[in-house]
């Protein structure tokens, strides 16, 4: 993900050049050396902007999608999708009618678990529905690895 500041070759390097995936497979292989953790799901977290395309975002700054589907291939049912939701960054989330400095129905939405009008809980269905286009099982494992509060 581009940003000001940030060099370009990087970005290339992570992920037209293969580091990021390289270095899952390094750090996977060494976590397999460690007697009784072979087994260990393994994962990398992903944010926000992962989930801002269909199955997730897959272009030159950040090609999400694709890294994804190497750790399926590579490591199976041993992946683990680790996503970080921050549902009150939602854009469709509104100010309160008449007012020009209240949101209190978008804070509730946000931080609510309770129901399917709840921001955690829509966006923890969405990544499921994004996971079923990359053909996981609708068991496959998921983290909800940060909140953002």
């Amino acid at each position: 993900f581009t940003q000001p500041g940030v060099d370009r070759k990087c970005v290339e390097r992570l992920w037209r050049d293969g580091y990021i995936t390289s270095k899952l497979v390094d750090r996977v292989r060494e976590l397999d050396e460690i007697p009784g953790f072979s087994s260990t799901p393994v994962t990398s977290s992903i944010g926000w902007l992962a989930l801002a395309q269909d199955p997730f975002y897959d272009k030159p700054d950040a090609k999400v999608n694709s890294m994804l589907k190497f750790a399926l291939e590579r490591f199976g049912k041993r992946w683990a999708f680790a996503v970080n939701i921050y549902p009150y960054f939602n854009e469709d989330n509104q100010l309160d009618a008449n007012t020009t400095s209240k949101c209190t129905r978008a804070l509730a939405q946000a931080r609510c678990f309770d129901g399917a009008g709840c921001g955690t809980i829509a966006a923890v269905a969405d990544v499921r529905r994004k996971m079923a286009l990359l053909n996981v099982s609708a068991d496959h494992t998921l983290w909800v690895t940060e909140l953002g509060w």
